[in-house]
């Protein structure tokens, strides 16, 4: 009978089974929990990088459109020049052409002059 009281009294192998087990699970849920915190890391990781992607793609177009819009203006602004600076030497040659119907006209009222004195001194 002592022999058998100690037995009860000693770990069996189904407790050391039932222990190892037990050990075996938490480690299993352990390595469970790790995988899953190091896929949403590197699903984090992952998102944060697209974003960075989205950020750096939306201020390339906003630089780009900066540029177009900043050649569009320089383009509109060389362009007016141009109409004015046309429209300038449109005024002058108008100018310059009635100064010479004016020194033409001038011209020929003088030899008019000159002709009829010349007829009156004969």
């Amino acid at each position: 009978m002592s022999s058998n009281n100690s037995r009860s009294n000693s770990p069996s192998d189904e407790e050391e089974k039932a222990e190892l087990l037990l050990i075996q699970k938490k480690k299993e849920e352990r390595a469970r929990r790790e995988a899953e915190q190091k896929a949403e890391e590197e699903a984090e990781a992952a998102a944060e990088a697209r974003l960075a992607e989205i950020r750096r793609k939306k201020e390339e177009k906003k630089k780009r459109e900066a540029e177009e819009k900043k050649k569009k203006e320089e383009l509109e602004k060389r362009k007016a020049e141009e109409a004015k600076a046309a429209e300038a030497a449109k005024k002058a040659a108008e100018k310059a052409k009635k100064e010479e119907e004016k020194r033409k006209v001038g011209e020929e009222s003088r030899l008019a002059e000159a002709a009829k004195r010349t007829a009156d001194e004969n």
